[in-house]
């Protein structure tokens, strides 16, 4: 009888916790980043993932951003370099990316939550993050490129860049 009730709350948590159907995210570069892709596919194949114990925490309470997959393949067909680069200074480019991304299908991928665009500016990485559902509102977090190296900065500025933008402040 114990197990059952236990069964009966742990199950809940657990398919929102870290299940597939969770926070799907697109990341990717512009056309100035594209030299610097490997280090964010790194850090994400590394820290990111379905209840990875790896992943950081974003703030003194222990926030952990559950995002169950990291989309960093190839550009989807219907999305090109150009709408990629355009998204980060236009709205209208942006609400354009978003109706695409949120359409999108494909193997575990039925639509995604969020998008992050990632950017290379002299010696400063500029990340770009927005909901699908309100691509108008982005968020800007900026890190050195030297600090890339650095697991806990690059953590930091990840979790800076989708904290309370794309997933929910309290889980």
């Amino acid at each position: 009888m114990n197990k059952m009730i236990l069964s009966m709350l742990l199950i809940p948590w657990l398919s929102y916790a870290g299940s597939p159907g969770g926070i799907c995210l697109f990341v990717q570069p512009t056309t100035n980043a594209k030299n610097i892709k490997y280090v964010f596919d790194g850090y994400f194949r590394n820290y990111y993932g379905v209840v990875n114990p790896k992943t950081p925490s974003c703030t003194p309470d222990d926030y952990v951003p559950y995002i169950d997959i990291v989309y960093l393949n190839t550009i989807p067909k219907n999305i090109d370099n150009k709408l990629m680069d355009d998204a980060i200074s236009s709205d209208l480019s942006r609400t354009e990316l978003a109706k695409k991304l949120n359409g999108f299908q494909y193997d575990q991928v039925s639509s995604f939550n969020g998008a992050m665009i990632y950017d290379l500016e002299d010696d400063n990485v500029i990340i770009y993050t927005f909901d699908v559902s309100s691509p108008n509102e982005m968020r800007k977090t900026i890190i050195k490129r030297e600090k890339l190296i650095s697991s806990d900065d690059m953590g930091y500025a990840i979790c800076k860049s989708i904290e309370g933008k794309i997933l929910p402040s309290e889980l």
